[in-house]
């Protein structure tokens, strides 16, 4: 039997399996040849779904659309990095599904600084080796000051740069963490697209600095956030005028892990490291349970495009983070172990 004529050839089971030509026939000519008895219609339910424009451009910028280009998951994408669209390209949000139902998750509002975070930064250089805070230079002390003002206050600010001062002896404490003088070096050889990854983009501007969080599918599959979640928590972050509010990371951080995160952070900014490890670390789940998880994260610095188009908005930092996770039991979350979101 052949096709019938002006019917569309669709393959049989056994030739789609093997993805060889069918002529739509039942049986057709390669099954009747090779005499096969069960030559069939595939399983529509089996059916490969066809990855075509529609389903790659959904995922895709305002600008990769109107250009009829290639598009990543990560936000900023690469190619408006290049064009120096990086901002607009994170200030786009998917839009949000039809539902009745508003999902609450850690990152889906944005939170003020509590109380617990500042002291916490504010006794970073504390934790140190202060014979290595002496040997600070006045531009490195500068440098990490503006790194930290996101988390601390005015008068507190002038707290830490009093003791960071030469010759200044201010109260040490104890870490909470194991935080040696060189962190290990950052395992290269994982990072695959099967290894939980964070991608954190620096989108440095003319007048705007802010950062955007990525997210690859393993790191979907452990965590439940999605690419989607992200931008649309990338573009609620970057409209605020409230510089004190909580980036994502310090969102998706478990409260009874902030003391780990503010040492280890604090002390990679002191001693200008490129590479941090955190041999523990309890990740906010999208359902609320935490993941206990061990993380490498290296940091890059990008250079200024020379493009002056490009260099209008670009990505001039890049902190990514792989997880493994380990075997420990669920923390539960709960919204009030947090404070209220800012208005």
């Amino acid at each position: 039997m052949v096709a019938e004529v002006g019917k569309r050839l669709t393959s049989c089971a056994l030739c789609a399996r093997v993805h060889a030509r069918c002529d739509g026939g039942r049986p057709c000519g390669r099954c009747a040849r090779l005499r096969e008895r069960e030559c069939h219609d595939q399983d529509p339910a089996s059916r490969p779904k066809r990855i075509g424009k529609i389903s790659r451009i959904a995922g895709a910028c305002s600008q990769c659309v109107r250009g009829k280009a290639r598009c990543q998951r990560e936000r900023p994408c690469a190619r408006c990095c290049r064009l120096g669209k990086a901002y607009d390209c994170v200030r786009e949000v998917e839009p949000e599904p039809s539902s009745c139902l508003i999902e609450i998750t850690p990152i889906s509002y944005a939170i003020e600084v509590p109380n617990e975070i500042r002291m916490y930064t504010l006794n970073g250089h504390r934790y140190c080796n202060p014979t290595l805070i002496q040997r600070l230079t006045d531009v490195e002390r500068q440098r990490y000051c503006m790194s930290i003002r996101r988390l601390l206050t005015d008068d507190l600010i002038q707290v830490v740069e009093r003791e960071l001062a030469p010759g200044v002896v201010y109260p040490l404490l104890s870490p909470p963490v194991y935080v040696g003088d060189e962190p290990p070096e950052f395992p290269l050889s994982l990072l695959t697209d099967g290894t939980p990854s964070l991608v954190i983009s620096v989108v440095t501007g003319k007048r705007t600095c802010f950062k955007a969080m990525s997210i690859n599918d393993a790191a979907t599959k452990l965590f439940g956030y999605t690419s989607a979640d992200f931008n649309r928590c990338n573009k609620m972050l970057c409209t605020l005028t409230d510089k004190f509010v909580l980036s994502q990371i310090w969102m998706i951080t478990h409260p009874s892990y902030w003391p780990t995160l503010a040492c280890i952070v604090t002390h990679c900014l002191l001693l200008n490291h490129n590479t941090m490890y955190f041999p523990q670390w309890g990740i906010l789940c999208k359902d609320g349970s935490c993941r206990t998880t061990q993380a490498h994260c290296l940091i890059q610095c990008l250079p200024r495009p020379r493009s002056c188009a490009a260099s209008d908005s670009y990505v001039s930092m890049r902190f990514i983070f792989v997880f493994r996770e380990l075997p420990a039991e669920p923390r539960a979350y709960s919204r009030h172990m947090l404070p209220a979101p800012s208005s």
